[in-house]
């Protein structure tokens, strides 16, 4: 570092420290540090710079020339004043230097090095620094560890050779994903975009990561939801900098439109007021105009309409059921039933990927080398069980169809519904109906009427007369006053179920699909923009979806008309009273002789949930009471049922 000794020998002496016969500082640079260079595209001025500011970080005699040069030496960091009067000392021009440490300039922008300081104070006395992780890899070449906050993942490497293919809609040539990155991703490599949509799990980052790898770069990826928090500069030079140190292309994943405004750009107070799109235009915008290789991944493509230039879109369809059944294969050499699995499971290639796994470790654990179809299934509903369990609860009945009494139009239309979900597989893939759908593929029935009147019952039946596991939604823990956060909650269960082998059951729907109103404020626009989001998702939802709702009139329009099947349930007649109260009765019971349960169906207009209770409320009177279930304790039960409803007389219906 002879130049640093002498320019501070020269100013020690004073002597002129300007003076140019001072050679340029020797500062070596690996191969690496070189290939950054070109790859940040630094021009000659701006690599000075970095030496220098790299040589104050790392040589004692460099830092101790800085400090001397600058007007305040006990402020951290080195001064611009201090690098712009080095530069100019050793030959360069001060002016290309000063212009070279601007914020849009590609030392700070690609986040190389850092500004400190106040920014409305004048650019001479403001301080530079070089992020740790910069310097070590100038000294060792390697990439530094995932950053801590915000999370950078490094996406592992898997041979694009042995991925299953993923189609692209639109393309007449059939060809894959695969194909189209080898096309693509050169020009994302020099500073282009990309954005590729398809359901989470479909192997969308697998296959960017691993064409990638094809031309020795990797990929790195950054939730949406972390980048949309970070200041725009910042996220640039965070995207920068990871990018640059390494050799690795951005993935900004889960563009969900989370309606997460950024905090740092328009302020906490106005969230509330941000249109959804907004925050992703601005991240995309941000990021394209910096040149940061980038791919975007989302469940739905963007909006052209809320970006400046619409995005380069590779739009991906579901594998079909031969390459998903390969792949299961691939997974499970020599494993019986994955045929039934392949079309049981309409689920991602990344799911069956785990499935596989977490199937190896339950045989594993039993002592079995060998898994089959049991393992598969628990390892299928295990996983759906962890993300949607959250939000909802495994409901597990164990009454019988002959516990309920329903009339014959209705019971008609159950065993439609029944019957249209156990022949999909012919219907839609068989007989080619898929090609001719592209949305409302899934099942989704309203069920309304009364409370007690046997929805929720039903809806158990139905599961377990397709070998369904029923989950039952629970809205106070979906819904949510925070902008954006509804929408997050229901994708979460949606993109657990999809495929899977889950029936859902959205109790009190109407809490969630209620009619759209007039916007008169920026409540009602979100309100009517989170209807307008699961009219969208219960429409592209593969399974089966039930919707239950004692005010059938609140539901929105639009959702009614996306409903393949609308079933009343009503307070039974007196003749189906009848048989519910005497199905209701075990037959182990110890029933009195001469109970009359046409009386009380003809005396009391209750709902099959509301005899249920009366019923089990007299099992445990005449059991504390040492009796029989007879006549009066029955009617003493029915007078219990409504004064807890909290009506006087005992007379009329409940409800």
């Amino acid at each position: 570092m002879e130049v640093t000794r002498r320019v501070v020998a020269a100013e020690a002496g004073r002597a002129d420290p300007l003076e140019p016969a001072i050679e340029p500082p020797a500062m070596l640079a690996s191969d690496a540090v070189v290939d950054l260079f070109v790859r940040a595209e630094l021009r000659p001025i701006e690599t000075l710079v970095f030496r220098i500011l790299l040589a104050a970080e790392l040589d004692r005699n460099t830092y101790r020339c800085m400090q001397r040069l600058a007007s305040d030496p006990t402020l951290p960091g080195i001064a611009i004043d201090a690098m712009v009067t080095v530069v100019e000392a050793i030959g360069g021009d001060p002016v290309a230097a000063l212009l070279s440490l601007r914020p849009d300039g590609r030392l700070l922008e690609r986040g190389l090095i850092d500004l400190l300081g106040d920014a409305r104070s004048p650019a001479l006395v403001r301080r530079l620094t070089m992020p740790a992780h910069v310097v070590d890899f100038a000294v060792t070449s390697a990439p530094p560890a995932p950053l801590r906050a915000p999370l950078v993942r490094v996406e592992p490497v898997v041979d694009v050779d042995t991925l299953c293919p993923i189609p692209v809609r639109g393309d007449p040539d059939h060809g894959s994903l695969v194909d189209h990155l080898r096309g693509e991703l050169p020009d994302v490599i020099h500073g282009n975009t990309l954005w590729i949509c398809g359901p989470a799990g479909i192997g969308r980052k697998t296959a960017v990561a691993g064409v990638l790898a094809t031309l020795g770069y990797r990929l790195i990826t950054l939730a949406f939801g972390e980048a949309v928090r970070l200041p725009m500069n910042k996220l640039v030079a965070t995207a920068w900098r990871e990018v640059l140190l390494r050799r690795a292309v951005l993935c900004i994943h889960n563009v969900e439109n989370p309606r997460e405004a950024v905090a740092a750009e328009v302020g906490e107070s106005a969230m509330a007021a941000t249109p959804p799109d907004e925050s992703i235009a601005l991240v995309y915008g941000w990021l394209k105009r910096a040149g940061v290789p980038t791919v975007f991944t989302s469940d739905l493509p963007p909006s052209s309409g809320d970006f400046e230039a619409p995005p380069h879109v590779i739009r991906l369809e579901a594998p079909t059921k031969q390459d998903t059944l390969a792949l299961w294969r691939a997974c499970l050499p020599g494993t019986e039933g994955l045929e039934s699995m392949a079309t049981q499971f309409r689920i991602t290639p990344g799911r069956v990927v785990q499935a596989t796994d977490e199937a190896r470790r339950i045989a594993g654990a039993m002592g079995r080398t060998i898994v089959d179809q049991r393992d598969l299934l628990q390892a299928v509903s295990g996983a759906v069980a962890q993300q949607v369990s959250i939000l909802g609860t495994l409901i597990e009945d164990s009454q019988r169809w002959e516990d309920i009494v329903l009339p014959k139009d209705t019971l008609d239309s159950v065993r439609e519904l029944i019957a249209r979900v156990r022949h999909r597989h012919q219907v839609l893939d068989q007989w080619g109906f898929r090609r001719k759908m592209s949305k409302g593929l899934g099942l989704a029935a309203l069920f309304a009427g009364p409370p007690g009147t046997g929805k929720t019952m039903v809806a158990s039946l139905i599961a377990r007369e397709l070998g369904q596991e029923l989950y039952q939604i629970d809205l106070s823990r979906v819904v949510s006053k925070w902008i954006g956060e509804t929408e997050k909650n229901l994708a979460r269960v949606f993109d657990a179920a999809d495929g899977a082998n889950v029936l859902l059951l959205f109790d009190e729907a109407d809490s969630l699909f209620s009619k759209r109103t007039e916007v008169k404020s920026s409540n009602d626009r979100h309100s009517n923009s989170e209807i307008n989001y699961l009219l969208q998702r219960v429409e592209r939802f593969e399974g089966v979806c039930i919707l239950t709702t004692n005010l059938e009139g609140s539901i929105d329009p639009a959702f009614k008309r996306r409903l393949a099947f609308r079933l009343n349930f009503q307070i039974p007649e007196e003749e189906e009273r009848a048989e519910l109260w005497r199905r209701m009765m075990p037959t182990s019971a110890d029933l009195a002789t001469g109970v009359d349960f046409r009386k009380l169906a003809h005396e009391y207009e209750f709902a099959g949930g509301n005899i249920r209770n009366a019923v089990l409320r007299a099992a445990f009177l005449a059991a504390s009471e040492g009796r029989a279930i007879d006549q009066e304790i029955l009617e003493r039960a029915v007078r219990l049922e409504y004064r807890d409803a909290g009506k006087l007389a005992a007379v009329g219906r409940i409800n």
